[in-house]
């Protein structure tokens, strides 16, 4: 239903996580964790080490991941939302127009952090998603700006 985005190291997971206390829609999750047994196997890693080296291979992941899913682009998201209703981590712009029109989400909100670096990976940008979250203060702030997002898209 609601999917949070962004670049690597943005805080979208933070925030959907938060958001998911705040409604209490259960957090589904981030993509990469969820869906790290793709990788793992095509890797020949076990799933934890291909986990934590994500970021050092943030491409291997990225073409792994749209290869498992190219001929059905709302594919991971689809098995990720099996799980929750918030997710975060979508990277490609055809896997959130694909899972959008399949009425999959609802609301895609960016998160912008400044000061992180854009991430290749991600193929989309705030002007894509239904709504934009500034993440540039606290985890206070952050709660705050929640809060009033989901009073804003009634789900509180």
């Amino acid at each position: 239903m609601i999917a949070f985005c962004g670049h690597g190291r943005s805080g979208k997971d933070t925030a959907a996580f938060a958001f998911s206390r705040i409604t209490g829609l259960k957090y589904a999750g981030s993509m990469s964790w969820i869906n790290k047994f793709v990788v793992a196997q095509a890797l020949d890693l076990p799933e934890q080490t291909a986990w934590e080296t994500r970021h050092q291979r943030r491409m291997d992941w990225y073409n792994i991941l749209n290869e498992y899913r190219k001929a059905d682009p709302a594919r991971l998201i689809r098995e990720s939302m099996s799980f929750g209703q918030v997710i975060s981590g979508i990277r490609d712009f055809c896997e959130l127009q694909a899972a959008t029109a399949e009425g999959l989400i609802k609301f895609s909100v960016w998160v912008h952090r400044p000061g992180i670096e854009n991430d290749p990976t991600v193929t989309y940008t705030s002007s894509d998603c239904t709504h934009a979250l500034a993440n540039d203060g606290d985890l206070t702030l952050l709660e705050s700006r929640l809060k009033t997002l989901a009073r804003e898209l009634g789900l509180t």
